[in-house]
C-alpha cells in the first residue's frame, strides 16, 4: 500500500489498463487481497480520477472486477465490491427505480454467485455463512448450471455444506436434477453425510434416478469406506424405493460394488438387506472371498462351521449359472481349501472353460494339482492353443507347479504347442529366469524352433530380457552357443525386427561380443541399432570400437539407414563420429543425397556444415541440387537456396539431359526460376528431347504471365540477332 500511495503522489495513472484492458481494480481483486483492495478503493489521480470508477469497467473479456471475484471464488471480496456498486447504482442511466435484479442485468452480474459460489468449493474456502450472506445480498439463479451441469445445490453436496444446502432448499433448488446425478447421488458419492441426512427425508420413489454412469445412491454408497450412508439409505428405503438389484452399466449391482472395493462392512449390510449373492456376476464368489473376507488357505476350512455361515449367508448355490468358473478362478488364485471346498460340491473338475481349459491346466500350486488329480481330473490335455499345463505354468511364473510337473512328467519339458513353443519358449518371453532354469535343467531343448524358427534363446534377445541372457551366458556351453545363435538369427531377419537395449548389450559385451561381426547380407551391429534408432546402443557399440562406415551389400552406412528415422540426434552422432561422409551407397548415391530424398532437412544442413561434397552425382547423373528440386517443398526450396548459395552447379545435366532449370520449371517454382538464373544458368542447354527450359515452361502455359524472367531473356536474345 506504501508503494501504490507512493506511486499516485508520483502522478501515476491510476486510469491505466493492460493490454486485456484490465484496470488496477481488476489486478487487486485477482490478487485477492481484500485489505488491499479496501485501502486503495477510494483513491483518486492527479485528475480527480477515483479508482471506485472502475468497478463499473470492463475489460476484453466483458468482466467486471465483480467477475473476476466471482471466478477466483473470493467471496468477501465479492461481497465488499457489490456492496459499493449499490451504493453507486442511483447514478447508473437508468430512467427508472430499478430492482436489483435490474442492475444485475444491467451490469452484467446476474448468475454471478452461481459462478463465485462453485469456485470457492473449489477451492476448499468454505465459509457458509459469508456464502448465503453473499447469495442474499447479489442473488442466485437456483437452476443455473456450470459447464459440467451441476447446480448450486450440487455443488453444496458435493462438499457436505448442510447450511447452504438447506438455503438453496428454501429458495426453490431442484432436488430431482440429474443429469450427472441428484444432488444426493453427489453427497452420497462424496460421503457428504450431513447433506445426506437432510436430503433423504425430502425425497421418495427415488429408484429410476441414476447418475452418468447408471449407478443409483446405494451403488454409490455400497463402495465408500463409511457405511453411515448406505446404512441411512436402507433405513429409509420404503420412500427412496432403491432396488437392491438393480444394475448399473458395467452390469454391477450394489452388492458387486461393496464386493469389488473391499468393503466388509457393506457387503454384511447389504446380504442383511437381502442383496442377491451371484447376480450379474461370474466371478462373485471369488472376489467375495478374497476381497470382502481376506479368507487366505490358513482361515477358511471347508469344514469350519464359520465358513459354513459364511457361504451361506452370501447365498452360495452351486445350482446357478454363474459359479461355473468358480473351479477354475479358484485353482489359478492358489486357494487351496476353497479348492477342496468346490470339490466336495461336486464341482466338475473337468469342465473346460472357453479357452479349452479346465482346472488342472489352470492348478498353481502342487497342492491343487493333487488335489484335482485325487478327484479325478485327467492330465496332459491340452488347450485350443495346443498349451499343456506346464506352458500355462511357465508363462504364468508358477515355480512350484513348473519344478513339480517337470520331474512328474519329463516328456512335458520340450512338448510344443500350436506355435510351435515349447514351455522354455513361452518363460523365455516373459524374462522368468527362475523358470528358464527349472526348464533348462529337466533336458529343455534350448535350440528348438518354433514355427517362426525361433528359438528360446531368440526369443530371450528379442524381448530384452537381460537376466535371461545372463543366466544363459553363465550356465553352460551349451547355452551360451545358443544365445550367439540367437543372436545370428535376429540379425539374418528383416531388420525391422531388431530389437535390443542397453543392458542386454553390456552383458553380451561382458560375455565377448565382437562389435565388428559382419552377419547376412553384410549388416552389422551397428546397422541394425541405426535402423531402430537405439541411440545409447550406438554410442556403447561405437566407444567399442564398431566401425561406423561399414557398408552392407547395398554398400550402405549405419547412416544411410538412420535416415528413415525421424532422430536427429541418431544421425547427429553417426555423422560426427564418421570418417568418410561421402561414401556412395549401390546406386551412387552419397548420405546427403539420401537427406534430401527423404526430406530430412537438419541432417542435410548437419552434412553441409561437414563439407559434403555437394557436386557428387548418383547412377542417373543426378546432383544434390537436381534432388532438392525434383520434388519441391517448401523445405526442400530452403535447401535448394542453400546449394546454390554454395555454387552448386547450376548448369549440370543429368542422363536425360535435364538440369535444375528444368526441373524448377516443371515445377512451377519462380523463386527458384529466379535464383538459377541469376547465377548463371544457362537458358539455351536441351534436354534428350531437345527442348530448353523456355520450351517447358511454354508448354506449360507459363512463359508470359508466370515466368516474366524468360520473356525479358527472349527479347534481349531477339534483339541481339537482330543486330
Amino acid at each position: 500500500i506504501e508503494i501504490f500511495s507512493y506511486l499516485t503522489k508520483k502522478n501515476a495513472d491510476i486510469k491505466i489498463q493492460n493490454k486485456y484492458e484490465d484496470t488496477l481494480l481488476h489486478a487487486a481483486v485477482q490478487n485477492g487481497d481484500l485489505k488491499f483492495i479496501k485501502e486503495i478503493f477510494n483513491f483518486k489521480d492527479s485528475n480527480e480520477f477515483h479508482l471506485s470508477e472502475c468497478i463499473f469497467s470492463e475489460n476484453n473479456r466483458r468482466e467486471t472486477p465483480l467477475h473476476v471475484a466471482a471466478k477466483k471464488g473470493k467471496i468477501d471480496i465479492l461481497i465488499f465490491l457489490f456492496k459499493q456498486f449499490l451504493k453507486k447504482y442511483q447514478n447508473a442511466p437508468l430512467s427508472y427505480n430499478p430492482t436489483l435484479l435490474d442492475i444485475c442485468r444491467h451490469y452484467n452480474t446476474e448468475g454471478i454467485m452461481n459462478i463465485a459460489i462453485n469456485q470457492a468449493l473449489k477451492r476448499n474456502e468454505i465459509d457458509e455463512k459469508s456464502i448465503i450472506e453473499a447469495c442474499k445480498l447479489i442473488g442466485l439463479n437456483v437452476y443455473s448450471k456450470d459447464n459440467l451441469w451441476e447446480t448450486a445445490l450440487h455443488c453444496a453436496a458435493k462438499k457436505n455444506c448442510k447450511q447452504l444446502a438447506e438455503f438453496l432448499y428454501q429458495n426453490g433448488a431442484n432436488l430431482f436434477f440429474y443429469l450427472v446425478g441428484t444432488p444426493l447421488h453427489v453427497a452420497v458419492e462424496n460421503n457428504s453425510f450431513e447433506v445426506v441426512e437432510f436430503l433423504v427425508p425430502l425425497m421418495s420413489d427415488i429408484g429410476n434416478l441414476s447418475d452418468s454412469n447408471g449407478n443409483t445412491a446405494l451403488h454409490l454408497a455400497a463402495k465408500l469406506e463409511d457405511p453411515k450412508c448406505l446404512t441411512l439409505l436402507l433405513e429409509k428405503n420404503s420412500t427412496l424405493k432403491l432396488s437392491l438389484d438393480t444394475k448399473n452399466f458395467k452390469e454391477f449391482s450394489a452388492l458387486n460394488c461393496a464386493i469389488r472395493e473391499e468393503r466388509k462392512e457393506n457387503v454384511q449390510i447389504l446380504l442383511k438387506a437381502g442383496a442377491k449373492a451371484f447376480v450379474y456376476d461370474p466371478y462373485c464368489l471369488i472376489e467375495y472371498f478374497k476381497s470382502a473376507f481376506d479368507l487366505t488357505q490358513t482361515t477358511f476350512n471347508s469344514e469350519c462351521e464359520k465358513s459354513k455361515q459364511l457361504l451361506e449367508q452370501f447365498g452360495f448355490d452351486i445350482s446357478m449359472e454363474e459359479s461355473k468358473c468358480a473351479l477354475h478362478e479358484a485353482a489359478k488364485s492358489g486357494w487351496v481349501e476353497l479348492v477342496k471346498f468346490l470339490i466336495a460340491k461336486q464341482f466338475d473338475v473337468n469342465l473346460i472353460n472357453q479357452k479349452g481349459q479346465t482346472p488342472l491346466m489352470l492348478a498353481s500350486t502342487k497342492e491343487i494339482y493333487d488335489s484335482l488329480v485325487s478327484a479325478g481330473a485327467i492330465e496332459n490335455l491340452k488347450d485350443k492353443a495346443g498349451n499343456t499345463g506346464l506352458h500355462i505354468a511357465a508363462e504364468k511364473n508358477w515355480i512350484e507347479i513348473v519344478q513339480y510337473l517337470s520331474e512328474k512328467d519329463p516328456s512335458l519339458v520340450n512338448c510344443q504347442n500350436k506355435s510351435g513353443d515349447s514351455p522354455l519358449h513361452l518363460a523365455a518371453k516373459k524374462g522368468h529366469d527362475k523358470v528358464v532354469k527349472i526348464l533348462i535343467k529337466n533336458k529343455a531343448d534350448i535350440y528348438a524352433e518354433n514355427k517362426y524358427g525361433q528359438t528360446p534363446a531368440y526369443i530371450t534377445l528379442h524381448y530384452k530380457h537381460a537376466n535371461v541372457v545372463r543366466f544363459l551366458l553363465k550356465h553352460s556351453p551349451e547355452t551360451v552357443a545358443a544365445v550367439w545363435q540367437g543372436l545370428q538369427i535376429m540379425m539374418d531377419n528383416h531388420l525391422r525386427f531388431f530389437s535390443m537395449k542397453l543392458e542386454v548389450v553390456e552383458v553380451l559385451l561382458a560375455a565377448g561380443l565382437n562389435v565388428k561381426k559382419i552377419y547376412k547380407n553384410g549388416l552389422t551391429l551397428l546397422h541394425a541399432a541405426a535402423n531402430r534408432s537405439y541411440l545409447d546402443v550406438l554410442q556403447r557399440l561405437v566407444r567399442e570400437g564398431a566401425d561406423v562406415d561399414a557398408q552392407d551389400n547395398w554398400k550402405e552406412t549405419p547412416l544411410h539407414l538412420a535416415m528413415y528415422s525421424n532422430r536427429n540426434d541418431v544421425s547427429g552422432f553417426l555423422i560426427e563420429h564418421s570418417a568418410d561422409i561421402n561414401c556412395k551407397n549401390k546406386n551412387r548415391k552419397t548420405l546427403l543425397h539420401r537427406s534430401i530424398e527423404l526430406g530430412k532437412i537438419d541432417t542435410t544442413k548437419i552434412l553441409l556444415a561437414r563439407n559434403a561434397c555437394i557436386h557428387l552425382k548418383d547412377n542417373l547423373r543426378n546432383t544434390a541440387l537436381h534432388l532438392a528440386i525434383r520434388t519441391l517443398v517448401e523445405e526442400k526450396e530452403e535447401v535448394a537456396l542453400l546449394l546454390i548459395d554454395l555454387k552448386a552447379d547450376v548448369n549440370e545435366q543429368n542422363n536425360d539431359g535435364v538440369t535444375p532449370l528444368h526441373l524448377a520449371v516443371l515445377n512451377g517454382n519462380l523463386k527458384i526460376v529466379k535464383k538459377l538464373v541469376k547465377n548463371g544458368a544457362d537458358l539455351s542447354l536441351l534436354n534428350k528431347d531437345h527442348k530448353t527450359a523456355l520450351n517447358l515452361a511454354e508448354e506449360k502455359k507459363k512463359s508470359q504471365e508466370n515466368f516474366p524472367i524468360f520473356s525479358a531473356k527472349k527479347q534481349k536474345r531477339a534483339k541481339k540477332e537482330q543486330n
